[in-house]
């Protein structure tokens, strides 16, 4: 049981669940409605997967830095070894990549590069600090655009609202998440915004990219794009995020940027909801 919970935590699930419903969401913005059930079942499973991959090699190459900023990861903890962990990744792309190509070529070449991309991310890119927020973030922002290639038609303008509102939120996270692994990142001269510039610093950029997340959100509404049920969940999302802003400025401490991130998270979380709510049911 304990193992089966340290892969769990390995492969981040609740985020991997999290990129297959922004491609059915994609889907669903991309037909107008709900798409043919191989599309649904392929789209969230090759997501799901790819990311999976990505997050277990995260841990594979953070090893040195969870051991001071996250001690209890399952493979510093001895929970999962790491010959187990390298296992799991492969399998977890060959599956994902593999889905993604009965979906559409195109598909194949996204799941692909953005795998690529986030091998590269985890081996190299880390330690430039904001470039590799930024390829975190597109990857949060993808999957919509994922979504409207598997249905073919990609082109509809909510997908790209709906990626770049995503977009703008993770990387605020991203950086925020720099402030909480400071004295890892620190040791593996990794050049985040907090440490080139100053926690203080990191909180205003952050905050900036989550204000316009915020802000990008009313225009659904506006031209009516979305139906009534967008709005709830989405003001909480929107609540969720300014006060986060508010607390990671008025004090950007590690303490402060770990609770942030949960909060931002969760936001996001309403975010999916929304978007889910505001397009299946007008």
């Amino acid at each position: 049981m304990k193992k089966i919970l340290g892969i769990y935590r390995l492969m981040r699930v609740p985020n991997d669940i999290a990129i297959g419903v922004a491609v059915i969401i994609g889907e669903v913005i991309s037909v107008a409605g709900v798409p043919n059930s191989f599309f649904l079942i392929l789209g969230f499973l090759s997501g799901f997967f790819i990311s999976a991959s990505i997050m277990v090699l995260n841990d594979i190459f953070d090893i040195e830095i969870d051991r001071i900023n996250n001690p209890d990861r399952p493979i510093v903890s001895g929970i999962v070894a790491l010959n187990e962990a390298y296992i799991l990744s492969g399998m977890c792309a060959t599956v994902g990549v593999y889905l993604a190509y009965l979906l559409s070529i195109y598909n194949f070449i996204i799941g692909l590069l953005f795998w690529f991309l986030g091998v590269l991310y985890n081996w190299r890119l880390k330690k430039t600090g904001f470039l590799g927020n930024i390829i975190v973030s597109l990857s949060v922002a993808i999957p919509y655009i994922y979504g409207g290639f598997a249905t073919g038609n990609p082109a509809h303008l909510l997908l790209y609202i709906f990626a770049i509102m995503s977009f703008l939120a993770n990387l605020g996270r991203e950086i925020i998440k720099g402030i909480s692994d400071i004295e890892g990142d620190r040791t593996k001269k990794i050049e985040t915004v907090a440490i080139k510039y100053g926690l203080k610093y990191a909180a205003f950029v952050a905050s900036v990219f989550i204000i316009i997340s915020v802000i990008i959100s009313v225009i659904p509404v506006i031209y009516d794009l979305v139906g009534v049920l967008y709005v709830p969940p989405v003001l909480i999302t929107d609540v969720l995020f300014m006060y986060s802003t508010i607390v990671i400025i008025r004090n950007p401490s590690k303490t402060h940027s770990i609770i942030v991130k949960k909060y931002i998270f969760i936001g996001m979380i309403f975010g999916l909801l929304a978007f889910l709510l505001g397009i299946t049911i007008k």
